[in-house]
């Protein structure tokens, strides 16, 4: 993100870095797209610990944790497993060319679907 001559040229390199479809991005304005990249300037995760304490307490209530990706990307593929078997979850790689998995319908609603019923009857 350092190296972005603009806050727009910001925005664009991100969202293709996250798999985000250009066509999500490809009608916004050059306003819009600079928003965002200031936004993106600004953005601040929050420390390992806090997110593996959040993840701890969603473990220890035992509340039912799917984590979805798309298998487009080792490094969110890695990431997805240590979420969710930090929160005692479970990831399931639904094929996707991008972030958005859930775009793939016919093979994530009978997955999305067998997760609410299996949860339902915890």
């Amino acid at each position: 993100m350092l190296f972005s001559l603009s806050a727009a040229n910001r925005a664009k390199r991100v969202m293709a870095q996250l798999g985000i479809p250009a066509e999500i991005y490809a009608a916004a304005s050059e306003a819009e797209l600079s928003r965002l990249g200031r936004s993106l300037g600004r953005l601040r995760l929050p420390p390992k610990a806090t997110l593996v304490a959040q993840l701890d307490i969603i473990k220890q209530a035992k509340t039912p944790l799917l984590v979805v990706s798309g298998g487009w990307s080792g490094a969110f593929e890695a990431t997805c497993d240590v979420v969710a078997a930090t929160g005692g979850g479970r990831h399931v790689v639904v094929s996707s060319p991008h972030h958005f998995p859930q775009w793939n319908a016919s093979a994530f609603n009978p997955v999305l679907a067998a997760f609410i019923e299996q949860s339902d009857k915890r």
